[in-house]
């Protein structure tokens, strides 16, 4: 049942996520900085791993000898679009001309227009 491991797998997620942006010294790396002091001048060669431990509940990120942990309340403020992303199983994406919708295949719920071609070019040229 893959609804046991919904949360390890979200762990990956998060993990990954952080390697990613550590190894391209992105945005997010100074957002983690606010929660998370020296994290920012960690390279990617430094890693040796990172994990989540359950007892902290926390994101560590083990370089150089060093812990840098990253409490997981913290992680909605650094990667708000990756904390309470739906289940994919309940949502479906819809791609319908220039436009994209996602819907609750189990409500009545409207599909949430999430993206439209057409608009973002008038967003850009204006």
């Amino acid at each position: 049942n893959l609804e046991e491991y919904k949360d390890y797998y979200q762990q990956i997620k998060i993990c990954k996520a952080i390697l990613d942006d550590i190894k391209n010294a992105s945005a997010y790396v100074s957002k983690m900085e606010k929660y998370c002091p020296g994290i920012c001048e960690l390279t990617s060669t430094e890693v040796a791993k990172i994990r989540y431990n359950p007892e902290q509940e926390a994101y560590i990120v083990y370089a150089n000898g060093v812990q840098y942990e990253i409490y997981e309340d913290d992680i909605r403020f650094i990667y708000p679009s990756i904390v309470d992303v739906p289940d994919s199983f309940e949502y479906e994406v819809v791609v319908e001309d220039s436009s994209v919708y996602v819907y609750n295949k189990f409500t009545t719920e409207p599909p949430f227009r999430v993206f439209g071609l057409v608009e973002a070019a008038e967003t850009a040229e204006g």
